[in-house]
């Protein structure tokens, strides 16, 4: 009875120990759709389950040339003076996006560009890029744009960068664009917007070695830039 009893004790064991691997694996598989299932339902598990993936700060940067299109209305500074901003078609790459695609895009945001001095211009732009993936990244960038009379008579070269935030913007007060910055402070590009992975990341770029110079048209210019700054998402 007792050799029976030990047998029975270690079937017992090996049969507990076996629903416990079972249990193990069963919940550690992951969520798959099953056509005959509500596929809807373990889709929505997995979207929320990536949303709710914790976000890391990486490192930023790309490359970029663009070109006018003239089949966008041009945008005028203030006052008036004939110096007036094209909406540009982008080309390039940048970390995380991957080859920049047909149809990004930066426009100058109409009332917002504003004569500085003699050469100088500060202006609003949004900026669409496009990944390899289709997923997108909208930002705003608040640019200076200085044009070089000297390496060309009719304004079509020059450089950009980032704004800087002036006492001019200070005594603004309440109506200061940049609250939040002490003057002398560099004006960073802001994530406005992010479609697929890029959806609610946030971010900072800065120009480098902007510069533009006239195109064969002779009515328009060829930008050429680089970003550099880090992307959360």
């Amino acid at each position: 009875m007792k050799t029976k009893n030990k047998s029975i004790l270690k079937t017992m064991l090996k049969l507990a120990m076996l629903a416990l691997i079972v249990m193990a694996v069963s919940c550690s598989q992951e969520t798959v759709l099953d056509p005959t299932q509500n596929g809807a339902e373990n889709l929505n598990g997995i979207n929320a389950k990536s949303s709710n993936a914790a976000k890391a700060t990486r490192a930023w940067r790309g490359k970029f040339t663009n070109a006018a299109d003239l089949t966008i209305p041009i945008v005028g500074c203030i006052p008036d003076v004939g110096f007036n901003l094209t909406t540009n078609i982008i080309s390039g790459n940048m970390t995380h996006l991957g080859k920049i695609q047909a149809g990004s895009y930066g426009r100058p945001q109409e009332f917002t560009c504003f004569l500085t001095g003699e050469n100088t211009a500060d202006v609003i732009f949004h900026v669409n890029y496009i990944g390899a993936h289709g997923d997108m990244i909208t930002t705003k960038e608040f640019v200076t744009i200085t044009v070089d009379f000297e390496a060309d008579p009719r304004g079509l070269a020059g450089t950009f960068t980032n704004t800087i935030k002036t006492q001019a913007h200070e005594d603004l007060g309440p109506l200061d664009p940049f609250p939040g910055f002490m003057v002398g402070d560099i004006i960073p590009i802001e994530i406005l917007e992010g479609t697929g992975r890029f959806e609610g990341a946030t971010g900072t770029l800065y120009f480098k070695n902007a510069s533009f110079i006239g195109a064969p048209d002779g009515l328009t210019t060829l930008g050429t830039w680089e970003l550099v700054g880090t992307i959360t998402y």
